[in-house]
């Protein structure tokens, strides 16, 4: 038995004088400078440098295959110095030093050449093609692998030749159809020997393929496959690159930000093993993650230091890559005679055709903002022709949208419009090709929000008002209808693999075990299979025109459909009569946002997140007692209410935007229906409110109702009515109690209104038709089995939204002592696993209709709700003030029965309330004496009905 490798070394150690102990263990043997010892020969020095080598030990390899080439030469052993060079060609291409590679490689080639060793050959044709393809001549490359290939086979070496076969199929002029055999022919042989390794190797790049054609489900399911295979394998290497192609994946579902956590993953293995070619992908790639979150300064600084590795690398197929994403760069922090300059020279060195289109876009963007729009549409129609003649869906709607936008700047919207609408066409192939979960569309629309938007323009611009409202809902809520039409034909498939479960788990520090199904109790209402990540393998198609107008019939409603574009807003207007109109309002989206912020009714100017802790009271905020004192207005969730001059500016500045361009077309008579479908910041407005040039608000012309798409309505047709037999029957769950967030340094106040607000509504109904759980008995499990075959369903309690986990987002339960906290709370989680049959839900707490605005509406409460079977939802669009909510509740149930209108129901209680306030007839009991509120939106305005009228 040899002797280890490292004490085999161990010769200058000798020489010096230096005795090894594990040469005198247990020995009075002669001094250690008598001893001659053993040089390791060219075989275990090969063994070992590749042995560490597959261990992505650079450094000790190297040292190994450079010990080797003493040694064979020593022994003159021709064949094991071709190999010790070949390892070390391995080595250097790994390590992005391509002209020492290329060095070691030919001289590898010639010595197996002299020592007659064909299979040596045919690996130096293989290495010699790889250096190739990574200083991108393909056509060398080609012509070293084709050789490779045939020796190979002649060899019967079955492994190589697939990974040759692999190697093969990067080539860039080659057509899908072909890559596709290439990689079959390629794994039928990997299966064959049972090289997992390779098996993995191979199943990502299928599934890079996949997701360059635009098959994303297909390509997820592949790079699932490739990890799983190189995990078992033990390759590190090639794990890591998987990882980078399941970042890929989530840019283009919509989030980079989750890309970003794959691609530094990625990173830190490259860094470790030493790929540095990985490592410069991995850098590049957080620079694109980077430039779709719109950080783009962060982006340059990412595209900076990928290119400077790349110079190193002496690759200048590597370097001009890197050197035209560093121009996009620039582009978008708007230098953008730099970036033109950068991008003709990355342009002049003929890349890939794939990259070639890329540049062309980029820098027809260039021209065009540069004012040079005839260079800029030459560019845009070149980009265009080689992402069709290349048939990537996932770039050529980018290229069509770009020259779009140079006709559009020429004054052609016609032919703008052909390319919009060529580019709206791939974006409806690559939707049914999504990973079928709810979250990655939802990501999906909203990164083509824009496109959606031109469109519109230009519709609007050719006085097309029913093309453009046609596009508007096309635009909209896409995975929403999705995951109702799944949820509809109880046809649910697999979401993401355990794999990427973990992953994401790991990324944020903690192992996720797999969740339990919502409401573990046993009730009848969970459903099997719901999970945290919603199955959605429907592709629901959403209303045309011609259906909207039916919806507006069968509603007896006039539809407001908003579009809310960067620079303006589109009011579109559906009449039962057929009469469609659109108009366009010159308000941008940011100014929107804040005109709807000012409406807002929290002093702390209601954040984006939803838990948000009060914050001190103004002068506004304040309310005059007997006796001149003044009081703090404070909300059912604890914050100080906001009253003041700013807030009826806005609702009158809203009203002069969203209603009187538009009023024109609405109807006449008083208590009218409008149903409103909001977009973007108008998701957090309450149209109620709006005041118009006579102080006289919406609600007192208009009975309301929203949706976040008309075609929600064609799911919640089938369930507007009681499904249960007999009577109606009443559920309320209400918590009087405080609530303290163990995790979050916040307490919510006890709410006393609630079990005035409930008593109220009993004496509404008929003795028998309600159950009541208050305080002790509002308990989780007692919650979800009396929700069984409820007619109505109202939560009188606190609720906290959490926009960033919006199935953590929970309504506040009775806890007891000791018990899990889980059990103090009902989360959207556990509402999307319901099965109601009730017609209408009321959230009577803080916020219940908010959440994370997206292109596909608000993820919150609400959207769970409607999942779980709900085809109408009362819901508040901010902190609440807990007595005039009861007031208001009271009034609804009193003016409300089941069968007959929901939304006149409320707007009866909002304008009784409304009048009572005017009349200042609703006071307040304090310490310091009664407190008579002023009339103001933020008492009666935050409750909004959505869904069925």
């Amino acid at each position: 038995m040899r002797r280890p490798l490292h004490i085999c070394f161990l010769i200058t150690l000798v020489a010096s004088g230096t005795t090894p102990l594990c040469s005198l263990a247990g020995s009075q043997q002669a001094p250690p400078a008598a001893i001659t010892p053993v040089k390791p020969t060219v075989e275990t020095l090969l063994a070992e440098g590749n042995l560490l080598l597959e261990q992505n030990k650079l450094g000790p390899a190297q040292s190994d295959f450079d010990a080797a080439v003493m040694q064979a030469r020593v022994e003159k052993n021709v064949r094991g110095e071709a190999e010790a060079h070949r390892g070390l060609g391995r080595i250097f291409i790994q390590e992005a030093k391509y002209d020492l590679a290329q060095s070691e490689i030919e001289q590898a080639v010639a010595l197996f050449q002299t020592a007659s060793d064909p299979l040596g050959i045919a690996r130096g044709h293989e290495q010699m093609g790889l250096l190739a393809h990574h200083r991108g001549d393909w056509k060398a490359a080609r012509e070293q692998l084709h050789l490779a290939l045939e020796g190979f086979k002649a060899q019967g070496a079955a492994s190589e030749e697939a990974n040759v076969i692999l190697s093969l199929s990067f080539d860039p002029e080659m057509g899908s159809v072909q890559k596709q055999e290439l990689i079959q022919q390629a794994l039928s042989i990997a299966r064959q020997v049972g090289n997992k390794r390779l098996e993995g190797r191979l199943f990502q790049h299928q599934g890079d393929a996949h997701f360059t054609g635009g098959d994303f489900s297909a390509a997820l399911e592949d790079l699932q496959r490739s990890a799983a295979l190189l995990e078992e394998a033990g390759d590190r290497f090639s794990l890591a690159r998987v990882w980078v192609s399941l970042g890929r994946l989530h840019r283009a579902h919509g989030y980079p930000d989750r890309a970003v956590d794959f691609y530094r993953r990625a990173l830190k293995i490259q860094e470790e093993v030493g790929d540095q070619q990985g490592v410069i992908q991995s850098i590049n790639a957080i620079g694109v993650a980077y430039g779709a979150m719109e950080r783009h300064r962060e982006a340059l600084e990412y595209y900076q230091q990928a290119l400077d590795l790349a110079r190193k690398t002496g690759s200048q197929r590597l370097i001009n890559f890197q050197l035209g994403n560093l121009a996009n760069a620039y582009l978008n922090v708007h230098e953008y005679v730099r970036g033109a300059a950068m991008l003709e020279e990355v342009l002049a060195q003929k890349p890939d055709p794939g990259i070639a289109q890329i540049r062309y876009r980029q820098l027809s963007e260039a021209y065009s903002n540069l004012g040079h729009q005839a260079q800029a549409l030459e560019a845009a129609s070149r980009s265009v022709e080689i992402a069709q003649a290349g048939g990537s869906l996932e770039f050529l709607h980018k290229a069509l949208k770009g020259r779009a936008e140079v006709k559009q700047k020429m004054g052609n919207a016609a032919e703008a419009l052909e390319d919009v609408h060529a580019a709206l066409d791939v974006i409806e192939k690559l939707r049914s090709r999504l990973v079928p979960i709810d979250f990655l569309k939802r990501g999906f629309g909203d990164s083509h929000q824009e496109l959606f938007s031109l469109a519109i323009e230009l519709h609007h611009q050719l006085h097309q008002d029913r093309q453009g409202l046609k596009i508007a809902e096309e635009g909209r809520a896409r995975a929403f209808l999705d995951l109702l039409a799944t949820r509809q034909n109880q046809n649910q498939t697999a979401g993401e693999s355990t794999t990427i479960r973990r992953v994401e788990s790991e990324l944020k520090g903690k192992e996720k075990s797999p969740a339990s199904a919502p409401g573990s109790s046993g009730s009848s209402l969970v459903m099997r299979g719901a999970d945290p990540e919603l199955k959605s393998s429907v592709s629901a198609v959403p209303l045309d025109v011609e259906h909207m107008v039916a919806t507006a019939g069968r509603l007896h409603s006039t539809i407001l459909s908003y579009w809310v574009a960067t620079e303006a807003t589109f009011v579109g207007v559906v009449r039962s009569d057929g009469t469609i109109s659109t108009t366009r309002v010159e308000v941008s989206a940011p100014r929107l946002a804040q005109l709807v912020r000012q409406t807002w009714g929290a002093a702390d100017g209601l954040g984006e997140r939803g838990e948000t802790s009060g914050s001190a009271p103004n002068k506004n905020n304040f309310v005059k007692v007997r006796g001149g004192r003044e009081l703090p207005l404070v909300s059912r969730g604890g914050e100080v209410l906001a009253l003041s001059e700013a807030q009826k500016k806005a609702w009158r500045e809203l009203y002069r935007l969203l209603i009187q361009p538009v009023r024109d077309r609405l109807p006449a008579g008083r208590g009218s229906l409008l149903t409103i479908i909001p977009h973007g910041p108008l998701f957090r407005l309450s149209f109620a409110a709006l005041l118009d040039e006579r102080d006289r608000y919406l609600i007192e012309t208009y009975a309301l109702h929203y949706a976040p798409s008309a075609a929600i309505f064609q799911f919640t047709e089938e369930k507007r009515h009681p499904r249960t037999e007999g009577p109606p029957h009443y559920l309320f769950v209400a918590v009087p109690d405080g609530f303290s967030m163990r995790s979050a340094e916040k307490i919510l106040p006890p709410l006393p209104g609630v079990r005035l607000e409930v008593a109220a509504i009993s004496r509404e109904l008929a003795p028998g038709s309600f159950t009541l759980l208050i305080g002790e008995n509002a308990r989780k499990g007692k919650v979800l089995e009396a929700l069984r075959e409820k007619t109505v369903i109202h939560f009188a309690t606190h609720a906290l939204l959490r926009d960033e986990q919006a199935l953590n987002s929970f309504l506040a339960l009775r806890s007891f002592q000791g018990a899990d906290p889980a059990e103090s709370r009902l989360t959207t989680q556990e509402i999307y696993g319901l099965d109601l049959q009730a017609d209408l839900v009321v959230l009577s707490a803080c916020r219940t209709g908010l959440g994370k605005i997206t292109g596909d509406g608000i993820m919150g409460l609400t959207r769970a709700f409607f999942y779980a079977g709900t085809p109408s939802i009362i819901a508040s669009l901010w902190d609440v003030a807990d007595e005039p909510t009861v007031l208001l509740m009271s009034q609804f149930y009193r003016s409300w029965q089941p069968n007959r209108d929901k939304s006149r129901a409320l707007r009866a209680a909002q304008l009784h309330l409304l009048h009572k306030l005017r009349s200042g007839d609703v006071s307040l009991q304090t310490p310091q004496g009664p407190l008579t509120l002023p009339e103001n939106p933020v008492f009666w305005a935050g409750f909004a009905l959505i869904g069925e009228p």
